[in-house]
């Protein structure tokens, strides 16, 4: 009898909705603060530079978000 393909896979949840915590929850809740402020912040204030300090401060803020965001997903993972 045919059967749907997925039918016989195994089942994936996420480790969020299986109740996984972080080890470190303070600073994995602190690295997904700071990428959501980070962006925005850097934004507001390359606006008020003149020439092309505007474009330094949006690079940094994007390699800084870069490092966040890898930071966080490092939390995250269990050991």
């Amino acid at each position: 009898m045919w059967s749907w393909p997925w039918s016989s896979r195994p089942s994936r949840t996420s480790p969020a909705l299986t109740g996984y915590r972080p080890a470190e929850l303070g600073s994995h809740l602190a690295y997904l603060a700071t990428s959501l402020v980070l962006l925005p912040t850097a934004t507001v204030w390359s606006a008020g530079e003149d020439g092309r300090w505007g474009a330094v401060v949006i690079t940094v803020a994007l390699l800084a978000l870069a490092v966040v965001v890898v930071r966080a997903e490092t939390t995250w993972r269990p050991a």
